[in-house]
């Protein structure tokens, strides 16, 4: 299966070097000083912007990590990795599984191809971050190519590195406008023992709302909260009306009983159901990070807010014929529908809301609304790619 943003571009040159040095030889190559930049690893998260950046500027050239592959390091008892860019995720997650480790922020796509460089750039994190934080809080250290073709390295290999400045943060995100990203170094954890996942079936947005509150709060140490409209996800049980929330939970398998049971407390529902087998566990939750529902959706956005809001944008998205899932406790959600996604503006300025643009049918801002810190983020990339070779907003 594809990742739903996966793209080949068809009228750039894409180039793949085998070494970090054959990289910094198209860095600084006179007859490409003047063309615009493009990095791609797996391509599972081609179409966010770079499909229009790529097709609609002049002569482009995009620079594959294909071949810059393989695990530097790896110290099981230190809980810290260090990969070459175009890692696949799943060769990583496979080499820390023989350890009974893991990245708890689930990197997206990972069985779809996503590779290491690739999920660094897009900075996304999975439902697992209601627990264990995003994606820039396991990366400890990162090595990159500047614009003038020059290796920097920022952080290290260690879990306790302080010296300097961590621009390892900024590329969390950064899609690929800051340089060309060789190499990463991640702390990992041990992998849960066991997990339960609970479904409860709730007549109203506003008690999935009461429900992530209460859960965010809760003691029982849950790792994941996702909730959507009935007949959103492929497969998944649907009474028909009304909308589903999962939440799973995870660790010592003496623990996991109890831990449900406050779960069950906390939730204003006698419709509920309890998934043990694992496969079925794991189905679901790979169906909710790699966002399998939103299939070929003409606009994908991401949205970023306070669960106190998640009432006031289930009704927005509801209004403009959208599908959603609300993750992270009702703190993130994706939706997807059809038409410029800018006509979301005003209403998501109103309600404190933020959106990031990953699908769009017509050039569009990366963020919406307008962010107030548009241009320190502009500051930032012209200090770093001072001639604007590296990709920029269509």
């Amino acid at each position: 299966m594809n990742s739903p943003f996966a793209y080949t571009p068809t009228l750039p040159v894409i180039v793949t070097p085998t070494s970090v040095e054959e990289a910094i030889t198209l860095l600084t190559d006179p007859a490409s000083a003047n063309r615009p930049l493009l990095f791609r690893g797996g391509g599972t998260k081609w179409d966010a912007g770079h499909r229009a950046f790529s097709e609609a500027s002049s002569n482009p050239l995009i620079i594959s990590t294909a071949k810059l592959t393989g695990i530097l390091d790896y110290e099981p008892g230190e809980l810290t990795i260090t990969v070459r860019a175009g890692t696949p995720m799943a060769e990583v997650e496979a080499a820390l599984a023989e350890h009974g480790q893991y990245l708890p922020f689930d990197p997206l796509f990972s069985t779809m191809g996503a590779t290491v460089g690739g999920t660094i750039a897009a900075g996304l994190t999975g439902p697992r971050r209601m627990r264990y934080g995003g994606l820039r809080d396991f990366v400890i250290g990162i090595e990159y190519l500047n614009a003038q073709g020059q290796r920097v390295r920022s952080g290290g290999k260690v879990v306790k590195n302080a010296a300097g400045y961590d621009f390892s943060k900024l590329f969390c995100g950064s899609m690929g406008s800051l340089g060309l990203i060789t190499q990463v170094s991640f702390k990992v954890f041990p992998t849960p023992p066991a997990r339960q996942t609970l479904l409860a079936f709730l007549p109203t947005i506003t008690e999935v709302k009461a429900a992530f509150r209460a859960l965010q709060h809760s003691p029982a140490e849950v790792s994941a909260v996702d909730a959507w409209p009935m007949g959103t996800l492929p497969d998944a049980p649907d009474p028909g009306a009304g909308y589903t929330i999962a939440v799973l939970i995870e660790g010592d398998p003496a623990s996991l009983e109890g831990r449900m049971n406050a779960v069950r407390g906390l939730l204003d529902s006698t419709a509920t159901l309890q998934i043990n087998n694992a496969d079925d566990q794991t189905k679901l939750w790979t169906t909710l990070r790699d966002l399998v529902w939103i299939g070929d959706a003409e606009t994908v956005v991401k949205l970023y807010l306070s669960s106190t809001r998640v009432t006031d944008l289930d009704a927005m998205l509801s209004l403009h014929g959208a599908r959603r899932v609300y993750s992270v406790a009702g703190n993130v959600a994706w939706a997807a529908f059809s038409g410029d996604p800018a006509r979301l503006s005003s209403a998501l300025a109103a309600n404190e809301i933020s959106a990031a643009v990953w699908r769009s049918p017509i050039a569009a801002p990366d963020v919406l609304p307008a962010s107030p810190s548009a241009a320190m983020i502009e500051r930032v990339k012209r200090a770093f790619d001072p001639a604007n070779r590296f990709y920029r907003s269509a």
